[in-house]
């Protein structure tokens, strides 16, 4: 037994009698805990899954020691990552994480924790098993229109620079639908170059680099014979390789000039003997060009077996205009703003991820030269007027249009673009739309999953299985090493939690981080979206009415 006594700043005598005194200097650190941000896991999953991240908490300094775990036959660390070092069965894993810094007090410091396999996932993903399609950027893109103004004609938003920046930082497009109904072929052989100047001036500030252009000419076949639209295709063409813009690759001709809903009222032969001759134009001047046709509005409506026969390899895309849920003027006279009159279930459903537009067109083509062309539908939205189309019900439809029409599609998709970028006179537009008052700092939910998917959910697909009800998810590799999951709950009132398994391809390592939008998110029923990281891959919590995007690299 000994006695110390010290005294202190204040000379006052402190005196006490132990067997054992602990000598700390000023200034040395103390660990005080340690913790693991997940402690469950998918049994059978495989070794390397990781489990959780690990902390370790200290008073007058950071920990930057060694951190070991107990039981080294089922699990690892690897840097700050607890990781399954073989597959476990279903069951709890008790284990003693020690964390070791030389010279701290408290040191090794030993916590416990129970570790659980999960009897069995819900969801799984194997990358490597491609399912032969692969996810293009273009499949988030936007379309600019004529009509994005109140009332149209005015000048085109791009040359706003506060859309511009809005567009740099939220949508970033790898796709751009220039509507036919801009007329700038007709323009350019008018002369008239201010739309013109506009749009080419300035659409590349906020796009992805490469951003693939699909360029609408002919708009009406009203405003000349075959051969007028033709030369004058041609000629905008010319103009186009000439002055920078040989890159833009793509001509959309015509807009709805079919006998169909809000179009033109033209018939089949007339459509197909105007395409044929502005096709044959834009050929001539770069054979490499890929016209895309026919101006419908319904998939299959033109682009039928006797459009196969009679416009053959000259037509390299087929495309539609999709709108599908109704707003409650539909029967009785529409108008901008009118709220929709179909139920949620129905729009995210029947219309959105068990839409058949994609099969249709298929369909219609099969056993032609052009049964298996390019698909695309350049002109999308949940609804042309109903008001929702700004909140996130317009973001979860688009998600799920998207998303199902790819999966349920024979090759898949090639391009979609969501109308329109930006504007006052829709409700549903990207930026500055009709609820936001034109305010071009304001973004909608659609705009904003677009945005995201176009920068981080691309690639090959790889196969998913599922048992969960009313949730879709696409899984992507964008490069050999890196992964990324589009989740969406589209259940109108059940949230969901998701056990994703990755059965072969590869595990996540490192941080994961994670996106989300959806009626939860702040600002709802126009939402923001919120970031952050997920922890592992066993316990995904999703929303209703949400859509998650988690990314990572795979090792």
């Amino acid at each position: 037994m000994a006695t110390v006594s010290v005294r202190d700043a204040g000379n006052t005598s402190i005196q006490a009698t132990s067997n054992t005194f602990q000598i700390v200097p000023v200034g040395t650190m103390t660990l005080t805990g340690i913790t693991l941000s997940g402690t469950t896991l998918i049994a059978g999953a495989i070794s390397g899954t990781p489990i959780g991240n690990i902390a370790v908490q200290a008073t007058g300094g950071s920990f930057n020691g060694t951190l070991a775990v107990n039981d080294t036959t089922r699990f690892r660390i690897v840097g700050n990552t607890l990781q399954a070092a073989t597959t476990l069965a279903a069951g709890n894993y008790q284990i003693n994480i020690i964390a070791t810094q030389p010279g701290a007090n408290g040191s090794p410091m030993t916590r416990a924790f129970t570790i659980t396999a999960a009897a069995s996932s819900n969801t799984s993903v194997n990358f490597s098993a491609p399912t032969g399609k692969t996810v293009n950027k273009t499949l988030w893109g936007f379309t600019t229109s004529f009509w994005e103004s109140s009332g149209g004609g005015a000048t085109p938003i791009f040359g706003n620079a506060t859309f511009r920046n809005t567009a740099n930082v939220n949508l970033k497009p790898a796709a751009l639908w220039i509507n036919p109904d801009w007329d700038l072929d007709t323009k350019f052989a008018a002369g008239n170059m201010t739309d013109i100047n506009t749009i080419l001036g300035n659409y590349r500030s906020f796009s992805q680099a490469g951003v693939r252009v699909i360029m609408g000419v002919a708009f009406q076949p009203s405003a000349g014979s075959a051969s007028t639209l033709a030369s004058r295709a041609a000629n905008f063409a010319n103009y186009l390789r000439n002055n920078g813009f040989s890159d833009i690759m793509d001509f959309s001709v015509g807009n709805l000039w079919s006998t169909e809903q809000f179009a033109q009222g033209n018939s089949q032969s007339t459509v197909i003997s105007y395409f044929n001759a502005i096709a044959d134009a834009l050929h001539g001047v770069n054979a490499s060009y890929r016209c895309w046709g026919p101006a419908q509005w319904n998939p299959g409506f033109l682009a039928n077996s006797t459009w196969a026969s009679q416009v053959g390899t000259r037509c390299n895309g087929v495309s539609w205009m999709s709108y599908d849920v109704l707003p409650s003027g539909a029967t009785s006279g529409v108008q901008i703003g009118d709220p929709m009159i179909d139920s949620k279930d129905v729009a995210y459903g029947t219309k959105g991820i068990n839409n058949p537009d994609g099969v249709n067109q298929r369909n219609a083509l099969s056993g032609t030269v052009l049964a298996n062309v390019p698909l695309a539908s350049f002109d999308l939205n949940m609804s042309e007027y109903a008001a929702e189309g700004a909140q996130y019900i317009g973001g979860i439809y688009m998600a799920c249009y998207i998303v199902g029409v790819f999966k349920s599609t024979p090759g898949g998709i090639e391009c979609f673009t969501m109308q329109s970028i930006g504007g006052s006179n829709w409700p549903g537009s990207a930026i500055g739309n009709q609820q936001f008052g034109g305010n071009m700092t304001r973004v909608s939910a659609a705009g904003y999953i677009l945005g995201k998917a176009g920068q981080s959910v691309f690639g090959p697909e790889y196969t998913v299985t599922s048992s969960i009800q009313n949730l879709s998810i696409l899984a992507v590799k964008p490069t050999a090493t890196t992964f990324a999951v589009m989740l969406i709950n589209y259940d109108t009132a059940n949230a969901r939690t998701v056990n994703l398994s990755v059965s072969a391809g590869g595990v996540p390592s490192g941080t994961i981080s994670r996106w989300e939008i959806g009626k939860s998110s702040p600002g709802t029923p126009t939402p923001t979206p919120v970031t952050g990281t997920q922890p592992s891959l066993s316990a995904i919590a999703i929303a209703s009415e949400t859509v998650v995007i988690l990314t990572g690299t795979l090792a």
